[in-house]
């Protein structure tokens, strides 16, 4: 009995760790790094970024909440995400930023706990996730910065709806983003908080980001943050497919904390990479591992 009990007991640790590996590895480069803020590029200088995102498996649930709290989906499903991001001084106080995403699923193989309720037939499908474009604008330059934006996401997507394929969210976006933020010598730290509002039907969203960040030596730097997306539930959008394969349906959400390295050249070249530390909770987010990095340049 002894020995059952700790066999017991080391599966479920095993588990557990899986899914920490797996959630730090799901959310890899889910964010551009080092990117956001009040800060503003002087007029024609900026900043581009191309990030990649590669599973490292195929998903077979969703997580609906906390790591102990998943829903079954059918079929495995693949997700990669690939970006250009582009951030522009128009003027000394204005930027604009763009942010072209491209996305790949693919749903084939069935998975041990299938239903047949609602089996969707397996197949694949890639093209541009939405297109989001964005001008920031300075209101305070002083010790503590401060910038509102105007966030703007298009409905470019593709989608095979009978399968449950879907490259992004089947609806425009547009809303504000309040940006405040100080640095001083090899510190910074800023907060970012918007609202969007969502059309056909699809519930509005609040985004958050809190991140504090460190130059380690003349090269490196890393950073803490809170990342968040929070649905208000308002919208009445419901597809079962899309809900099935976890493709960007309606009320999607995430949170967590995470970390941050960097590594910049002199000429302002670079890499980085982002994982979370502690996740908090998830909604309709894809239970798999990835393999991201993200490559920029300064000019």
């Amino acid at each position: 009995m002894t020995n059952g009990r700790c066999k017991k007991k080391d599966m479920k640790k095993k588990n557990y760790l899986k899914k920490g590996v797996a959630l730090a590895l799901m959310l890899f480069t889910m964010q551009s790094s080092f990117a956001g803020g009040p800060w503003l590029f002087k007029k024609n200088e900026g900043f581009i970024q191309t990030s990649v995102v590669l599973p490292a498996y195929a998903y077979s649930s969703l997580l609906m909440g906390t790591l102990r709290e998943t829903q079954e989906v059918n079929r495995k499903t693949h997700n990669s995400d690939y970006s250009i991001y582009l951030e522009y001084g128009i003027t000394d106080k204005l930027n604009v930023i763009s942010t072209l995403p491209f996305k790949y699923v693919k749903t084939d193989d069935l998975t041990d706990g299938f239903s047949p309720t609602n089996l969707l037939e397996d197949g694949d499908l890639g093209g541009i996730s939405n297109y989001k474009l964005a001008l920031k604008y300075g209101i305070i330059d002083a010790k503590v910065k401060v910038a509102l934006s105007l966030q703007t996401s298009w409905n470019t997507i593709k989608q095979d709806l009978d399968k449950g394929l879907s490259t992004g969210y089947d609806a425009n976006s547009y809303g504000l983003m309040l940006h405040i933020g100080r640095s001083k010598e090899k510190q910074y730290g800023f907060l970012e908080v918007g609202y969007n509002l969502f059309s056909n039907n699809y519930s509005d969203a609040i985004e958050l980001k809190i991140e504090h960040g460190w130059k380690l030596s003349d090269h490196f730097y890393l950073a803490g943050s809170l990342d968040g997306r929070f649905s208000m539930h308002n919208g009445s959008y419901n597809n079962e497919n899309l809900k099935q394969t976890g493709l960007s349906p309606n009320d999607q959400e995430w949170a967590y904390f995470g970390v941050k390295v960097a590594y910049e050249k002199d000429n302002g070249f670079g890499i980085n990479a982002n994982m979370p530390l502690v996740p908090i909770t998830f909604k309709y987010v894809g239970f798999n591992g990835a393999i991201g990095f993200g490559a920029y340049k300064k000019f």
